[in-house]
């Protein structure tokens, strides 16, 4: 009997008997989520960078923010939670958050 052992790392598919590197935002968007990429904390003022999450470790209040979600104005954000999105500024009135490399 043969056995055939076919190891296939994360990152990589099998297509068509051959494994192929898989599309480079698959493995960021795997990275971000972990957040392998790092981030900084901030305090209450205005980071600008590439970030790809928010999250909040003591009540934080957003007075503004540039990127994919609009409409964010004086919003209330309790310790622990998260706002997944694409954002280039960040501007806190209070509180203390991670912004997380994209």
């Amino acid at each position: 009997m043969l056995i055939i052992a076919l190891v296939v790392q994360i990152g990589e598919e099998l297509q068509g008997g051959r494994c192929i590197n898989m599309s480079n935002s698959s493995n960021d968007a795997i990275l971000n989520s972990m957040g392998e990429k790092g981030g900084k904390v901030v305090t209450a003022a205005a980071s600008t960078g590439k970030y790809c999450c928010i999250v909040a470790i003591t009540d934080i209040v957003i007075t503004s923010v540039v990127g994919n979600i609009t409409g964010i104005s004086s919003l209330t954000v309790s310790a622990g939670g998260v706002l997944p999105g694409t954002f280039t500024t960040v501007t806190l009135a209070s509180g203390t958050a991670i912004l997380y490399n994209k």
